[in-house]
């Protein structure tokens, strides 16, 4: 698989990951708002587990924020390998655009100049000169 094609899937998991931390902050105001109904009913011992649920979703939101944020990150270092990429394209393909067109404008230079030793040859009445040497 590409790199191209898995940047749907990061971000489909990009959002996943970040409903996730949704989810589990929600869940942990929920087991802070029952550990705060236990104590007042006298259940000290819920109202630990209760704060320990709490703490463990809290913890799993942040590794969940986390892993979306690397993977953001991930995606974003890829857009710009490919904008590199993309840029080193097209100054390649410049490069070879420019060689072409010297390589045109030698080949009609040599042209023209044959042209016009042929015409220089044909009339009798114009000095002869050398032609230098390249």
């Amino acid at each position: 698989m590409s790199a191209t094609s898995s940047r749907p899937d990061s971000k489909r998991f990009f959002k996943l990951f970040m409903r996730t931390a949704e989810v589990l902050e929600q869940s942990a105001a929920l087991a802070e708002e029952h550990a705060q109904r236990f104590e007042k009913v006298g259940r000290p011992n819920r109202a630990v587990e209760e704060r320990r649920a709490a703490r463990r979703a809290r913890e799993g939101a942040e590794r969940a924020r986390s892993e979306a944020a690397r993977l953001e990150q991930l995606r974003h270092e890829l857009d710009q390998q490919d904008r590199r990429a993309g840029e080193r394209d097209r100054i390649a393909d410049e490069r070879e655009h420019a060689a072409d067109e010297r390589e045109r404008i030698a080949d009609q230079r040599e042209r023209a100049t044959d042209e016009l030793e042929a015409r220089i040859a044909d009339d009798p009445g114009l000095p002869r000169v050398q032609r230098p040497a390249s």
